[in-house]
């Protein structure tokens, strides 16, 4: 279902902030100005989007592999992660 509609049903069943995980529910590779869509319709349906969730990206790329290169492919997914939560006005990753 899309997300405005799973932010319209948690407000009506009495949450006010949601938890987003990377992979799972918004694409690594999303574009900031659809990260800012994303949190306009959480905060339009009264929502907030309390943390984002990057378990999925770091497990594919741990920050402590032994390679150079996976290790940087882990550090740019929480660059991204950090530019979709600001996207997103989240409150934490």
């Amino acid at each position: 279902m899309p997300l405005s509609e799973c932010f319209t049903r948690a407000k009506a069943a009495g949450f006010d902030a949601m938890e987003l995980s990377i992979g799972r529910d918004i694409a690594l590779d999303i574009s900031r100005d659809e990260a800012k869509r994303i949190g306009d319709a959480a905060h339009k349906a009264g929502i907030r989007i309390a943390t984002i969730w990057l378990a999925g990206p770091l497990h594919a790329t741990p920050l402590n592999a032994s390679d150079p290169a996976v290790r940087a492919r882990g550090i740019d997914a929480i660059r991204k992660a950090i530019t979709i939560a600001t996207g997103l006005h989240c409150d934490a990753i």
